[in-house]
């Protein structure tokens, strides 16, 4: 019996790509469980889901993990944007699996002048002044060292989150498709988190219905709130409205509305996006984790507005480049950015417009990619390599 600990970082968007890699093991060869923050530990078990009595507070991450390892005795850990299971793991000599994504792949030649969007960047910088060799430990160069493991699973496909040149030929780079739930699985088990999201799924479904002779967009910034996208975001939605379309989004107030506009405009925090994407003929999102894989899935033409993250902004570019998106860069002393923008919503909803066939057809070769990416990916067969894999020579030090 194979045992997995999963430790993502404490955010839906990390937690549930750990919760589909878990599901896919059979009970019979693997034993898992999760270390996470008390408040997520409801959330998890239920998808029927072992989650360790341990409270993995922000503040203090590392010592929780180092007692779950001492508890569970794990095989191997598997984490999304966890960046001190980089120290726990060595210092156990525990091998890794990490999922990683553009923006955290060593040899990456990013936008300069860019942010990223992790605060690993910070405690690089607080640690890039201890002196760790001397002390017997491993000390890491860049932002990536603290997130690539053993084997590292991207949740992407080859075409949208493509690996340098440096590491195309590295096996410890393996692709999985998209690392996603059900709306079910997400939308019901939120309510262990607030009540709040109990009727979401279902009122989204009776607004779609009741505007169902109407173009539905679909507005999101994911989680984060970029100044590039929010300071715009109300002229947005107002423009998006008085072309008489349906607006959903997770941004909020929006109390200026007209009643016949109110009847237009759907805004909750949490959404059923898979629902949502199925109906939506404009998808305008920041390409935040996993979002664009969304879009891909259900093959819908999209505006990605610029964030200045650069490994959300490169993903867009690459999205671009495959003319499966138009991508409007963030720019706040871009006087025409609003005029770009009323642009490309007015050509990619005209269903004769050329912009809109070549994202239809993108789509349509990204969506068979990724099907075939997924439909390939064996995670119980990753596991078995990582344990034949050598483990760091760092660990020897460590351990």
């Amino acid at each position: 019996m194979v045992r997995a600990l999963f430790i993502p970082n404490p955010m839906p968007s990390h937690i549930i790509p750990l919760i589909a890699l878990a599901k896919q093991l059979n009970t019979e060869s693997f034993e898992t469980a999760f270390l996470l923050p008390a408040a997520f530990h409801k959330y998890v078990r239920k998808f029927n889901l072992k989650v360790l009595e341990i409270d993995r507070r922000l503040q203090d991450k590392t010592t929780p993990e180092l007692i779950a390892f001492s508890k569970f005795k794990p095989d191997l850990v598997v984490d999304d944007l966890n960046y001190t299971t980089a120290f726990s793991t060595r210092f156990a000599g525990i091998p890794r699996v990490s999922v990683v994504r553009r923006g955290i792949i060593p040899y990456e030649k990013n936008t300069p002048g860019y942010q990223h969007s992790s605060e690993a960047v910070q405690f690089l910088d607080a640690i890039s002044k201890l002196d760790l060799p001397g002390l017997g430990m491993w000390k890491p160069d860049t932002v990536a060292d603290l997130f690539v493991g053993d084997l590292n699973i991207i949740p992407s496909i080859p075409s949208i989150e493509e690996l340098p040149d440096e590491l195309k030929q590295d096996n410890s780079y393996v692709y999985s498709g998209a690392l996603t739930l059900s709306d079910n699985e997400i939308m019901e088990n939120l309510t262990s988190l607030s009540e709040e999201y109990k009727d979401n799924q279902q009122a989204v479904k009776n607004f779609i219905d009741k505007n169902s002779e109407r173009q539905v967009i679909y507005f999101t910034h994911g989680l984060t709130e970029p100044t590039e996208i929010t300071c715009k975001a109300h002229s947005v939605v107002k423009l998006l409205l008085d072309r008489g379309a349906a607006v959903i989004t997770n941004l909020q107030g929006y109390n200026d509305l007209n009643g016949e506009q109110k009847g237009r405009f759907f805004s909750a925090m949490v959404l059923p996006m898979q629902l949502i994407c199925s109906h939506a003929d404009l998808m305008i999102h920041h390409c935040g984790s996993g979002t664009y894989n969304y879009q891909i899935k259900y093959q819908v033409p999209a505006i990605i507005l610029g964030s200045r993250c650069y490994d959300r902004d490169d993903v867009a570019k690459q999205l671009e480049q495959k003319n499966a998106a138009v991508f409007i860069p963030g720019d706040l002393n871009d006087e025409l950015w609003h005029e770009k923008f009323k642009k490309t919503v007015t050509s990619l909803l005209s269903t004769g417009s050329e912009d809109y066939k070549d994202q239809k057809n993108a789509l349509a070769a990204l969506n068979l990619e990724m099907k075939q990416t997924s439909a390939a990916f064996n995670f119980g067969d990753i596991i078995l390599k990582a344990l034949k894999r050598p483990v760091n020579e760092e660990v020897a030090i460590n351990a």
